[in-house]
């Protein structure tokens, strides 16, 4: 079966809310101190992107593979 991926930012001071995107579509809302789980759907290379609350932003890619 799927197993979740924790994703982790590090956020400036005063930051409230993360919110993760992947390859560009939105997938969800996270606290600066609470890991956000993401269920990937398939194999394969993802950028995934993460943008603060004050519009700040990074990104890194991420690629998935399922053993067996």
């Amino acid at each position: 079966g799927q197993q979740a991926i924790a994703l982790t930012a590090t956020a400036a001071a005063g930051t409230k809310a993360l919110y993760w995107f992947v390859n560009d579509v939105f997938i969800g809302r996270s606290s600066t101190n609470s890991p956000f789980y993401w269920e990937p759907a398939q194999k394969g290379l993802f950028n995934i992107r993460v943008v603060d609350d004050t519009g700040r932003a990074a990104s890194r890619y991420v690629k998935t593979e399922y053993a067996e």
